[in-house]
């Protein structure tokens, strides 16, 4: 079942900016946003058929790059190899054969041929890019390593921004984004913007225009009625938020739910990074400090660096925390666990995080 987000395709696309990042947590839609955007710039117009942007574009064929971040990256060496498989595999599927093994040198010969082979400008896709550096986080060493790396890796989008339809970057965490980013200073970061608020997870009219059978065999499978089914999956899922004013279900717990029939803590499942798990080990005033009203200024995310990690934006980015309420006049945020889903996950940090995981599925 595909819950249509195109309209907000639409609107990237009509956009005046070519350079696009969002972060939102693991397992919140982000690949299927991608993968979705790919088919529209490919033109695959037979695809959409009865979705809103259906009717909204031209359909004109682009080539694509879409680069999957999560490949497992034991280390620098194996991350090169990774993306240069990946390049060399994308240029196979367009017939064009690249001379370098050097995968930012790949990276960037590849853009320049697909523009010259085919007269169109490349549009390039980027799923958690900061994943290589988030798996690497447990040595810092090691972590700052691939993000240089990775800082040369994207500014072939710099350089090639002549032969570039489209750009988009998603990912988890904005620890990164600035400093991998420093030679691009024309992305527009749409994580907080109005306009993006519903891109990414269901808001309630979705899962019942979407979901509403699903829903009523599960009211039945637990012996509720429909209302008070809606009810339970709001205490249990809802809560996300990245304006204070629109509330949005977790998307992946929800699909768990209707696919299992029963409440749970379904989330820990999700690729939660290991190195936030060991932070937040053996923090015993974790749950105090939750408890307490939570007010940052807007900004509190944007001062997060790789070599100075702190809890909280930390746990926003993951998803453990949720923005409750936006005050305009002071420019802050009050932050809140969003839902029981993830206050049973914050429970388990206070036990030890990883070890106390089998306790509460």
């Amino acid at each position: 079942m595909y819950v249509d987000k195109t309209r907000f395709i639409h609107q990237l696309i009509i956009g005046s900016n070519r350079y696009v990042s969002l972060c939102r947590p693991p397992k919140f839609g982000k690949s299927l946003l991608l993968s979705t955007m790919k088919a529209v710039f490919e033109g695959r117009k037979e695809l959409f058929q009865g979705l809103y942007i259906e009717s909204k574009i031209s359909w004109e064929q682009h080539p694509v790059i879409l680069l999957d971040m999560t490949r497992n990256a034991e280390n620098l060496q194996t991350l090169k190899l990774s993306l240069a498989v990946s390049l060399k595999a994308i240029a196979a599927d367009y017939q064009i054969a690249l001379s370098y093994d050097d995968p930012t040198i790949l990276f960037e010969e590849l853009i320049r041929l697909l523009n010259q082979k085919s007269s169109k400008q490349v549009v390039v896709l980027i799923d958690e890019y900061d994943k290589p550096i988030l798996d690497a986080m447990e040595d810092m060493d090691k972590a700052q390593e691939i993000r240089d790396f990775l800082q040369n890796f994207y500014v072939v989008l710099k350089s090639t921004t002549a032969h570039l339809r489209f750009v988009m970057l998603t990912g988890v965490s904005r620890i990164n984004l600035t400093s991998t980013f420093s030679g691009l200073n024309n992305i527009l970061d749409i994580t907080f913007d109005d306009q993006f608020a519903e891109i990414c997870g269901y808001t309630l009219d979705e899962l019942e225009n979407y979901f509403g059978q699903e829903i009523r065999a599960l009211a039945e499978k637990n012996q509720l009625t429909y209302n008070d089914t809606l009810v339970r999956i709001k205490e249990w899922y809802n809560g996300y938020s990245w304006n204070g004013e629109v509330f949005l279900y977790n998307p992946y717990s929800v699909w768990l739910l209707l696919q299992k029939g029963y409440f749970e803590a379904h989330w820990y499942n999700a690729r939660t990074p290991t190195f936030l798990f060991k932070l937040l080990k053996g923090k015993d005033d974790l749950i105090l400090l939750l408890a307490e009203k939570i007010v940052v200024r807007r900004d509190f995310i944007s001062k997060q660096t790789l070599e100075k990690l702190e809890v909280l934006p930390l746990l926003f980015q993951t998803g453990y925390l949720t923005i409750k309420r936006f005050d305009i006049e002071h420019g802050t945020f009050e932050l809140q666990i969003p839902n029981k889903d993830a206050h049973l996950l914050a429970l388990a940090f206070t036990k030890g995080a990883i070890g106390f995981k089998e306790e509460i599925l």
